[in-house]
């Protein structure tokens, strides 16, 4: 079951031998043997490159950060463990607490009227007790918070601001906002004037005016203006890219809903993910679309395969069609595949480089159904490893 064959242009570092395999970070990943029997205990494995065990334990745990794991032995029993299994933040935080960045962790409590967010050192030791209502990780050494509790009223309870790694919290006018990069962070006005941009000293560094603006990413961001709020889907709506100071840096481009999908923006292009939208009773296919930064269509999807996201100067696309179950492979720019459609899944490239991704293999192995009501022959298995498409491809 473990032999995946010779794959055009991928080499595998760790041929497919997993149920599960999670992205490497800081040289190690999470992992799951074939046959690991789910009916008890949920225990962890860390792998490095050379597929070599380095630790395993209780819970479920998928990624370090920080030198630390957060570890799940129930949904209200989160903790952190080190690279040895040791605890370093105990098992007492509800299951939506983050990963450790800048050496600072988001955790949640459960509170009498739903949950507060405190930021906890990764010496254990509190930076802010819990007191937000929600609390994003850090990025940018920012993190945003919300300051009021929910009500029936979105704009009633998204009041928000960002907090510094020492606890500091800027002072802005912002209603709504979104996480710093790039130094940036977009952000909509207690007055509703749309959509702009804010520095870390909470000053407008592009003045509310956008229907839709992204994250910078690559000292560039996709903004867009409606020319009617109640028609979603339009070929009136018109977006460009934009540079930290505002100013227009590509010609219009051509999409006709704010991309609310996977958007990935790079030193090359601009990947917009499509996506199915539904009103009424009529359902709208959005194609996934590739963009120069010049804001040039370079590809878009057709009947054979849809694009899912950008690897380098490769995408990865999904084939499309009643053949099960639908494959993933890599093509260029010009649509050629460089690596057939091979894989079953597909993850992001880890801190190694090495991406995992899943072959599907016939088992007529019994095992119990979801419901644990009988036995059934299990069909197609994702059988997981890892790899890369081989050097100078990407």
């Amino acid at each position: 079951m473990s032999d995946a064959g010779e794959i055009p242009n991928w080499e595998w570092q760790i041929t497919p031998r997993y149920s599960a395999a999670f992205q490497f970070s800081e040289g190690l990943a999470s992992v799951k043997d074939l046959g690991t029997d789910d009916k008890g205990k949920e225990t962890y494995t860390f792998i490095d490159d050379t597929g070599s065990v380095v630790l395993q334990g209780e819970g479920a745990a998928h990624k370090f950060s920080d030198g630390l794991a957060k570890c799940a032995r129930s949904e209200n029993e989160v903790g952190y463990i080190d690279r040895n299994g040791d605890t370093v933040v105990p098992f007492e935080y509800f299951r939506f607490s983050g990963d450790f960045s800048h050496g600072v962790v988001n955790l949640y409590v459960k509170h009498e009227d739903g949950f507060r967010v405190g930021y906890m050192k990764s010496n254990g030791k509190w930076l802010i007790r819990p007191s937000f209502y929600n609390g994003s990780p850090f990025s940018d050494g920012f993190a945003l918070v919300h300051l009021v509790k929910a009500s029936a009223s979105i704009y009633k309870w998204r009041h928000e601001t960002w907090i510094d790694t020492d606890g500091k919290k800027i002072t802005s006018s912002v209603l709504m906002g979104s996480s710093f990069y790039n130094g940036l962070a977009s952000a909509t006005p207690e007055t509703l004037a749309g959509w702009g941009y804010v520095d870390i000293n909470g000053k407008w560094s592009v003045k509310p005016q956008f229907s839709f603006a992204s994250d910078f990413s690559h000292g560039i961001a996709l903004v867009g203006v409606s020319q009617n709020k109640d028609e979603v889907i339009s070929d009136k709506n018109k977006y460009w890219l934009i540079d930290a100071t505002g100013q227009k840096v590509s010609n219009l481009i051509n999409l006709k809903k704010h991309p609310h999908g996977t958007l990935q923006i790079n030193q090359e292009s601009v990947f917009v993910r499509g996506e199915s939208y539904s009103r009424g009773y009529r359902t709208f296919e959005i194609p996934s679309q590739l963009f120069s930064r010049q804001g040039k269509l370079i590809l878009q999807d057709t009947p054979e395969w849809t694009m899912v996201s950008v690897l380098g100067s490769l995408i990865w696309v999904k084939t499309l069609g009643e053949e099960q179950p639908q494959r993933y492979g890599l093509i260029d720019r010009n649509g050629k595949f460089v690596i057939p459609p091979t894989f079953s899944q597909i993850g992001q490239p880890g801190s190694n480089g090495l991406i995992s991704v899943a072959v599907p293999v016939w088992s007529d192995e019994e095992v119990w159904n979801e419901d644990n009501s009988e036995y059934s022959p299990r069909g197609w298995v994702d059988v997981y490893g890892y790899g890369k498409p081989i050097a100078g491809l990407t």
